[in-house]
């Protein structure tokens, strides 16, 4: 918001709001796709991999049109609306990253080490 030079209104907050209702619902598909990959029989690594490429395209195609459809009403100069389109636009970008990257790597990381310690523990 301050980089685009947008007040932090009500609006803004409603479109913090819904980015994160977005961002908890892709982060739920992710982590349901690579736990059905495990079941499947994969390795960690290869769930993680299978989930992120099957899940690419729907994600990558909702936030690229969410933003394009955003784009004329942040620029529109609206002081009650361009706060929000600005706040989904730039949480959108940074949280489809995220949850791409950030979220299969802390999965594979942090069930690496449950299966680490599962094993010193049984031995």
């Amino acid at each position: 918001m301050y980089i685009f030079n947008q007040p932090l209104s009500l609006t803004g907050f409603l479109g913090i709001i819904a980015l994160v209702g977005l961002v908890v619902k892709n982060g739920i598909l992710l982590i349901e796709y690579i736990n059905d990959a495990r079941k499947e029989g994969y390795a960690i690594d290869e769930a993680c991999v299978d989930a992120v490429g099957k899940r690419f395209n729907a994600i990558i195609l909702s936030a690229a049109t969410t933003i394009m459809g955003l784009f004329p009403l942040a620029i529109s100069g609206n002081a009650l609306f361009a706060p929000m389109a600005v706040s989904l636009m730039s949480g959108l970008m940074v949280s489809t990253f995220l949850t791409m990257v950030v979220i299969p790597v802390i999965y594979s990381l942090i069930e690496t080490f449950i299966e680490k310690r599962k094993n010193v523990i049984s031995v």
